[in-house]
């Protein structure tokens, strides 16, 4: 099983057009794991190879693509994730203490079903499930903290 999409192939079988910027983007994406944002992406560019809006640009097509999974946090920062076989549909955990946004254990067929039953009769697009909170590093030094 392969470990990383080929991004050529990726883009022309989503009907994006394939250019040397959007194919180091989307393997830059893939690379990095996780949750990126558009700015943290770009950081990861080598230098002159795509601006700041062209990553911006990217990124929302590869969302209106479903190639991306897009997920918003109460700092009204927009972090991007893959949504391929390597990445499956799972919930996400943000500390309301250091502002982290942390990803889940994929959900077991069962919590799929019963969360996708929610939207049954309508046209589902996609599902975001973000758990709001305090991190266990944020509680750990809260109650170091307390000791003192």
């Amino acid at each position: 099983m392969e470990t990383l999409c080929d991004a050529t192939r990726v883009l022309k079988s989503n009907g994006v057009r394939v250019t040397p910027a959007r194919v180091l983007l989307l393997e830059v994406l893939h690379s990095r794991g996780g949750l990126i944002t558009a700015q943290e992406l770009h950081g990861f560019l080598p230098a002159g190879s795509a601006d700041l809006v062209t990553v911006y640009r990217f990124l929302a097509l590869l969302v209106k693509a479903r190639l991306v999974r897009e997920v918003a946090g109460t700092d009204g920062i927009a972090y991007y994730e893959m949504a391929c076989s390597h990445n499956p549909v799972h919930p996400h955990f943000e500390c309301l203490g250091c502002g982290r946004l942390i990803c889940l254990p994929v959900f077991q067929q069962e919590d799929s079903e019963r969360v996708y039953a929610y939207g049954e009769g309508h046209e589902v697009e996609s599902v975001s499930v973000v758990f709001r909170g305090t991190c266990s590093e944020c509680l750990a030094k809260a109650t170091e903290e307390g000791k003192g």
